[in-house]
């Protein structure tokens, strides 16, 4: 049975945002992001004026389930949750203690049901909701991103909140391990209004990211990414470590 709940224990909470992070700095060689900036305006936006964020980011890889809580807890101190594949949860039930919501896609009237969940959480809040809309986990090979439209009937019965827009990658340059780049490439305030489209929406929103995701790709092969920063210094290769 899913039980809809939002449980977060403090102590697990701290334990497992210091285990986040070394696991990050043991894996990678660094974490990039992009967007920092206009996420921070919108949070403190957020904040003040009580307005509801959902995140959304491509669910391309295991790590995106380490990134959400890095981000959420570690970078940016939020207070919120995160939509989960109900089996995903199963195998990894500690993700129930900081903030895990459970969603059965293949059950709509369960998935409904869990997003408006959700949606009674979010509303006239300043908390957040970080959602895949992919729906599960979709490994990268798999081109171009497909998305269901959860989040746009999230944003729809929220009438006002604010859209945040991630793309993330994982990619080998020089190093011995891979960096982690995380793309923040669209901040908006959405406000519903009687012309809105769940269905045209996701489509609108599935072309930006697959676009972002062919602009980010050239960019990188030419070795030409600009706007990065580094919010997390990973592991040395071995080469560089004996210097």
């Amino acid at each position: 049975m899913v039980k809809h709940t939002i449980h977060i224990n403090p102590i697990i909470k701290f334990l497992f945002k210091n285990y986040f992070k070394k696991i990050l700095k043991k894996n990678f060689s660094a974490i990039f992001l992009k967007g920092n900036s206009k996420c921070l305006e919108a949070i403190n936006l957020s904040k003040t004026e009580k307005i509801p964020i959902v995140f959304t980011m491509n669910h391309t890889n295991w790590w995106d389930g380490i990134l959400v809580p890095y981000l959420a807890y570690c970078h940016y101190k939020l207070k919120g949750f995160v939509l989960m594949e109900y089996k995903q949860l199963k195998d990894h039930p500690y993700f129930n203690k900081i903030g895990a919501i459970p969603i059965i896609r293949e059950d709509p009237r369960k998935s409904f049901a869990s997003l408006k969940f959700c949606i009674n959480n979010l509303n006239n809040t300043s908390k957040c909701l970080f959602i895949f809309p992919q729906g599960e986990l979709v490994y990268k090979e798999k081109q171009p991103l497909i998305f269901f439209t959860g989040a746009a009937y999230i944003i729809e019965k929220l009438k006002k909140s604010i859209l945040i827009n991630i793309n993330t990658y994982i990619k080998y340059k020089s190093e011995q391990y891979p960096y982690i780049y995380i793309d923040i490439f669209k901040v908006r305030e959405i406000y519903i209004d009687e012309t809105f489209n769940r269905k045209i929406f996701t489509l609108k929103t599935e072309e930006e990211y697959n676009n972002e995701r062919k602009k980010f790709n050239i960019e990188f092969e030419k070795d030409e990414l600009k706007g990065y920063e580094i919010i997390l210094k990973g592991r040395k290769s071995i080469d560089k470590r004996w210097k």
